[in-house]
């Protein structure tokens, strides 16, 4: 049956039950079990996910690890790709966001927002090749967001540094170039 309400809280509700399950484990078949018309939760899922990576790299004390971020983050994106959903608007400027993106990035803190460009390009190494080439605004968006991680990096002052299993800071640049 569809669900009721807005999909970010239903979302939510899926994350923090999807943070008690082991990655790759009953989480993956339950992602895969949501109906036809879930695109919208799916893709406020992956913003939480998102969320989760930054913490485990701003406050790794305090929540999941890295690694286990990186993986459920990495699941609920290969989801969204098989379904073809439009996750990219996550990645967008808040001046292009989508009313429900806007929702989202609001319920999230602004150090959390301005280190997206972080958990885009943690991410990247896990996506195919041919990403860039099936939207026509990904290069750009990606771009931007390299733009973004650049400053961040120049700046130093929002860019958390990390031992090397919460992702080098020089390492997640010299992957972003590598994207590009």
């Amino acid at each position: 049956s569809p669900l009721s309400g807005p999909p970010w809280i239903s979302a939510a509700f899926l994350h923090c039950a999807l943070q008690q399950q082991s990655p790759g484990g009953r989480g993956r078949s339950a992602l895969r079990r949501l109906g036809a018309d879930t695109e919208q939760l799916l893709v406020s899922l992956f913003f939480f996910s998102l969320m989760d990576l930054i913490s485990a790299k701003i406050a790794p004390k305090d929540s999941l690890d890295f690694q286990t971020a990186l993986e459920r983050a990495l699941e609920i994106f290969r989801c969204l790709e098989e379904r073809g959903a439009a996750w990219s608007c996550l990645f967008h400027s808040a001046e292009t966001d989508s009313p429900a993106s806007l929702v989202l990035r609001r319920a999230a803190s602004d150090r959390h927002i301005q280190l997206l460009p972080l958990a885009f390009y943690s991410l990247t190494p896990c996506f195919p090749q041919e990403l860039l080439a099936q939207e026509h605004t990904s290069l750009s968006m990606a771009l931007e967001l390299y733009i973004q991680l650049l400053r961040l990096f120049v700046e130093g002052r929002d860019l958390p540094p990390g031992p090397a299993e919460h992702g080098d800071p020089l390492k997640v640049m010299a992957t972003a170039r590598r994207y590009l």
